[in-house]
């Protein structure tokens, strides 16, 4: 039986894929799986810099937090997405599935409302400028956080 899929991490903060998986499963006719594409909430943007994450969020309910480097990087793509009339979260996730081989994405979420802001990104068509302003602040070869 052929491989039909890869199923790994891949976010706009963990790119590696992009360097090797992701074209060999396009030239193979393979989807891609994306897991964790939220980069376990970082990319929600509950994070911001210098504030203390919402109580109720992950980091909050002790989750650790992500270094202040990383919530800058993140804080970068809140404009474009704000102007696209997306939250980061969305944006990141649109992003990703906008991409081939791009087949899914494993998204969690702890309230209805995020589950509700996920579904809201099927079907979105990022325009190319904006695809562009966002490949700016996360080039894959710029940026990639190991686990």
């Amino acid at each position: 039986m052929p491989l039909v899929s890869n199923q790994g991490q891949y976010s706009l903060l963990w790119r590696v894929p992009e360097a090797e998986i992701v074209p060999v499963c396009a030239e193979e006719g393979m989807g891609v799986i994306a897991s964790s594409p939220p980069y376990q909430g970082v990319l929600t943007g509950t994070c911001r810099p210098g504030a203390q994450a919402p109580a109720d969020s992950r980091f909050g309910l002790g989750g650790g937090r992500p270094d202040a480097e990383v919530v800058e990087r993140v804080a970068e793509v809140d404009a474009p997405a704000r102007e696209a009339g997306l939250t980061t979260a969305q944006l990141a996730l649109a992003r990703l599935l906008g991409r081939y081989p791009m087949a899914t994405a494993l998204v969690g979420a702890f309230r209805p409302e995020q589950l509700e802001a996920i579904a809201g990104v099927v079907g979105i068509e990022l325009p190319g400028d904006l695809v562009e302003r966002v490949e700016r602040c996360w080039h894959p070869s710029a940026y990639a956080i190991p686990r």
